[in-house]
This record gives structure tokens, sequence and C-alpha cells, in this order.
């Protein structure tokens, strides 16, 4: 009876130390299922200067980080190491927001899961910081701010250039401050800066605190422009001058005397300009006006007051028609002409007889590509020679030079104006060279003078019957041209007493 009493007891006691064994074991197992450290690496996040080691409170099972101020962490990185054979929920290779606390399930193979609230905080900066002072143009509209500006930045003093005229009194600023810093007077509220004024930025500690002053300047203007240039009450009326560029060209009524006349001159703000505003002056030559910005910077203007069919009335054209053709290659090489001096004595290719231009001329180097309805104005001009490549097409306002004699046009012309027919004094009509297809039937009108016609190397495919009625040309070149059949109207100058030649090709044929 006592043996077996205690071959039971022995088999109770065997039993109760090897539950106890198994679950110490059991224990030291889910012990191990755990974090062991959890960190952010400066490596795998851009925001980062240095890794940031986070603290583990085992006992409460949470994990706290303080990073460095203006970190963001809306996507963080975190480097986990965990007891061997865990595994943990967010997986550690896979940003995380931490704005609230992320909750970590750390789990194994027959372990017990264990969760972990990882809190994250940011350090509140103590940079109290203005990186960039200045206005803007759609927060202060009327009070002629005219472009966005900038304040230079030294230290805590910053100082801001206006243009002149600006109205200071009541701006309101742009400020970028340090991230989470605050400001002083609110840089919503318009500030008077006639004077110097401190603002104060308050880090996002709450406690750093930097004083900056704003002096406010005004910069000298660098504008040196003459707007309006006029003259009133000259029989009544006002007249207003074309200001091109640095060219101020007016023409006033025939009788009006020019050596006795006071402009009124509108300037660019705050320039002055002489001669001055109201000054007499003698208009019957080119003046020159010197303009001269606040800055001390200065524009000189060229300044041409005529009458019509005068002098100056010739150099206002020719001041046009430089300038319509100031462009592509003449950008390079051009005619030889100073627009600022004050007679026309120089400019090469320009005839001149008592002011008035005679003769112009230019050559197959320059390029013409415009000729300015103005130029019917030269009402003294006598020959025309132009050679280019570049113009197409003559003005009506050609026929307006009754006193032009030669007019030779070796370019590009594709048409005739019918006012050809108005040169009535015209002694050589050379169109060689040229992209005509037709002739105006007006040149008929040239009978009575014209001598000289050439014609030759277009695109002429007919040739009007009307070219038989200049019974006094001499010569008449017909070459190279598309046409083959030639009017008998036309042919039949030949035979007027001998004295016309016309050249044709040789398939050319008169016409039956």
């Amino acid at each position: 009876m006592n043996k077996q009493f205690i071959f039971l007891w022995a088999l109770v006691f065997g039993f109760l130390l090897s539950s106890c064994g198994n679950d110490d074991d059991l224990n030291e197992q889910q012990e191990l299922v755990k974090i062991l450290s959890f960190e952010f690496l400066a490596s795998n996040n851009d925001d980062l200067q240095k890794d940031v080691m986070a603290l583990i409170d085992e006992k409460n099972k949470i994990i706290t980080a303080t990073l460095p101020p203006n970190t963001s962490v809306t996507s963080l990185l975190p480097t986990i190491k965990l007891s061997d054979g865990a595994r943990v929920q967010p997986p550690e290779d896979f940003p995380e927001n931490f704005t609230d606390p992320v909750t970590y399930r750390v789990f194994g193979n027959n372990f017990s899961d264990t969760e972990y609230t990882v809190i994250v905080t940011v350090e509140d900066s103590k940079e109290s910081k203005i990186s960039n002072f200045g206005f803007l143009l759609d927060e202060n509209p009327g009070v002629n701010l005219r472009n966005n500006i900038s304040g230079k930045i030294d230290g805590t003093t910053i100082a801001i250039e206006f243009l002149g005229g600006t109205d200071i009194s009541a701006l309101i600023p742009n400020i970028t401050l340090s991230p989470g810093a605050t400001i002083t007077p609110d840089d919503t509220v318009k500030q008077n800066f006639t004077n110097p004024v401190e603002y104060t930025v308050t880090a996002q500690d709450g406690t750093t605190k930097t004083i900056y002053t704003i002096t406010a300047t005004f910069l000298k203007d660098d504008k040196r422009a003459i707007i309006n240039f006029e003259f009133s009450n000259i029989g009544g009326s006002t007249y207003t001058a074309k200001i091109d560029e640095n060219d101020i060209m007016l023409e006033l009524p025939e009788g009006t005397d020019l050596s006795n006349l006071a402009p009124t001159i509108e300037t660019s703000l705050n320039a002055g300009v002489s001669p001055g505003s109201g000054v007499v002056q003698d208009f019957s030559k080119i003046l020159r006006y010197e303009v001269t910005a606040e800055d001390g910077s200065k524009q000189t203007y060229t300044v041409n007051v005529f009458i019509k069919n005068s002098p100056g009335s010739d150099r206002a054209v020719l001041t046009e028609f430089y300038k319509a053709n100031l462009i592509g290659d003449n950008l390079f090489n051009y005619l030889n002409w100073d627009l600022d001096a004050l007679t026309m004595n120089d400019w090469g290719g320009v005839d001149l007889i008592s002011g008035r231009v005679s003769g112009l001329f230019t050559n197959i180097n320059i390029k013409i590509y415009n000729l300015p309805v103005s130029i019917g104005k030269l009402s003294e001009l006598k020959s025309l020679q132009i050679y280019s490549l570049g113009l197409r097409e003559l003005p009506g306002e050609i026929g307006d030079l009754k006193k032009l004699t030669l007019l030779e046009i070796n370019s590009s012309l594709e048409t005739l104006p019918v006012e050809i027919g108005e040169l009535t004094e015209l002694f050589t009509l050379n169109l060689t060279g040229n992209a005509l297809k037709t002739i105006p039937v007006e040149i008929k009108d040239l009978k009575d003078n014209l001598r000289s016609l050439y014609l030759k190397n277009n695109k002429l495919t007919e040739i009007p019957n009307e070219l038989g009625e200049l019974t006094k040309l001499s010569l008449l070149d017909l070459s190279e041209n598309p046409v083959i059949s030639i009017p008998k109207e036309v042919c039949a100058l030949k035979d007027n007493g001998g004295n016309t030649e016309i050249i044709l090709d040789a398939n050319d044929i008169c016409e039956e």
C-alpha cells in the first residue's frame, strides 16, 4: 500500500515539473518577440541630416522619437530591429505618416502578438528669420507701384527701393518667414513706410525673437523720353509732332514762320529737357533737344519742323524711308545716313539742289523692301534709282513725283501701279530684271517725253497694244520675257521714221 502511494506521488510530481518547464520556455519565447530598436536613418529620409534613434518603453509598449525642427513626418521610413523569428506590421520597408501615433504589431509563429505605439514629435524651431520682404502689384493697387519689389536683407536691416512717384504711406508687404514663425505687426495690415518700420519675428518655440527694421528709399528715375511735342495756337490750331524713336517730325501749314516758335514739351516723370518747354526756338533748321533723367542719364532727340515742299519735308520722307527698310540684312550693311546730322549733305546716294532732294540712289548691296507712300512728297525729285532684290511693289503715290525724269527699279516688282502713267516728265523708265507679268495700259500717257523703256528680263506674258502710242521712244527692250507674240502696234514703232530700236528675242514674232 505504501509503495503504490509513493509511485503515484512521484508520477504527479514529475508531471507538474514538466508543466513548469514548458511554461518557462513559452515565456522566454514570448519575451523574445519584440522590437529591439526603432530609428530613422538620414540615408533613408531626405529631411534628416543625421540618424534619430527612438526610445522604447518596453513596459508600456510605447516608442517615442523626437525629430529636428521643420522635419516633415508625412512620409518617414523607419529602420526596425526585431527579436529572432518575429515579424512586424506595417512592414519596416514601408514609409508611414507619423502625423498621428502609429501602431506596429509584432508577431511570430506560435507567439502571442505584441502591439507598440510609435509617437513622433518635431522640435519647435528656434529660427526667427525673414527670408523675403517685398511688395506685390496685385496686393497694392492705386499707389503707382510699377512692378513687384523685393527688399535687400542685410542682417536685421531690410532696404526697399521704390521708383519715384510711388505712394508708400499705406502698403501691404509680402513676407516670407521661417517655418512656424509669426510676425508683428501682422503682414496683412497696411503700413506707412515713409519712416522706418520695425517688425518682430517670433520663432516657433514662442521664445526666440528677432527685430527687423524696414527702411524705404526712392530710386532716381532713369526714364528720359519726350512723350509729347506740340505747338499750340498756330492759326488757332494745335499741331502735335510724330515721335519715332529719337526723331521728332512735324509738318506745319505753309506760311508758318518757323523761326519764332515755342513748343510745349512733355517728358518722362522727373526728367528735364533742354531747351525747355515753352522756350522760343528757330525751327527753320534741324534742332536737337536733350532729355536728362532724374539719375543723370541723357537722351538726344533730333527735331525736324517743316512746311510742305521744303528741305525739312524731304528729310522727313528720307528718314521714314530709312527706318522702313532697317530690317533683315540691312542691320549689318545699310545706308550711310546719319539721321542725327544737322544736314543731309553727307547722306550717300542723296543728291541735293538748294537743300531739296533731287536724286535718290541705292545700290545692289542695300536691300530695299518698302517704298513708303510719303515718297510722293519729294516734289523736286528728278531721279530715282533702286537696285535691290526685296522691293515687290510701288505705292500709287509714285505718281506724285511730277518732276521725275529717270526711274530705274531693278528689284522684284510684281506689279506696277496705274499711277505710273502720271509721270509725264519721264525720259527713261528702266524696269529690267523684275518679275512683272503685265504692264498697265496707262503707260501710254508717257508718250510726250519717254525716250527709253527697258522691260528686259521680266515675266511678261503679254504686251499691251497701247505701248504703240509711245511714238517718241528711241529704245524699247522686250527681250528675255515669256511673251512671243508682239502686237503689231508695238512692232510699228520701229517703222517710226527708223528712230525706235526694238530689242526682241530671236523667236519673238510680230502680229500681222
